[in-house]
Parts: structure tokens; C-alpha cells; sequence
């Protein structure tokens, strides 16, 4: 069974406070590995996150209807490997 996380906290990020904040209680399945810090993270402090497909992510925000940021953030995930949240900000569950 693939390792799922829920995010718990807005992570930390370029992006703005109201498109951070739309991450929290999503629930994306967890890529294998946590040492390779590689791919888009949504913010440096996130080094040594969680890594997430990036369609993964998309598929979550568009089905849990946070629209404003999978419009934000589709166009910026085109082409990333990785999306790396930090851990201190997810569960695993």
C-alpha cells in the first residue's frame, strides 16, 4: 500500500498566503525516498520534505475544488519531477 500525507500546516512557499493555505488537509500519495531533495519545492525551507508527484498534487487540489490554486500552481508544475513539502507540516497517515 502506497504511504499517503496529509498536509496539517500551509507550508512555507514562494507563493502567496491564500494559494499556501489551499494545500492544507489535502491528502497526495508520498513518492519512495526522502533523501534525494530534488524537484519544485513550494518553498526552501521544505528541504528534505516529503516528495509528491506533481500530478498527484493537481489531481488534489482540482478534486477537492481549490481552484484558484491549481490554477496557480498547474502552469508552475509543468515539467517538475518533485513537489517537496516539509515535513513538520504534513502527517502521514
Amino acid at each position: 500500500m502506497m504511504k499517503k500525507i496529509r498536509i496539517a500546516a500551509t507550508p512555507p512557499s514562494f507563493a502567496p498566503d491564500h494559494i499556501r493555505e489551499q494545500w492544507v488537509g489535502l491528502e497526495m500519495p508520498i513518492k519512495d525516498g526522502m533523501d534525494d531533495d530534488s524537484g519544485l519545492r513550494t518553498g526552501v525551507e521544505n528541504a528534505g520534505g516529503y516528495k509528491v508527484h506533481p500530478g498527484d498534487a493537481i489531481i488534489a487540489l482540482r478534486e477537492a475544488k481549490k481552484i484558484v490554486a491549481y490554477d496557480f500552481w498547474k502552469p508552475r508544475l509543468v515539467g517538475a519531477s518533485n513537489l517537496i513539502f516539509k515535513k513538520e507540516c504534513c502527517e502521514e497517515i
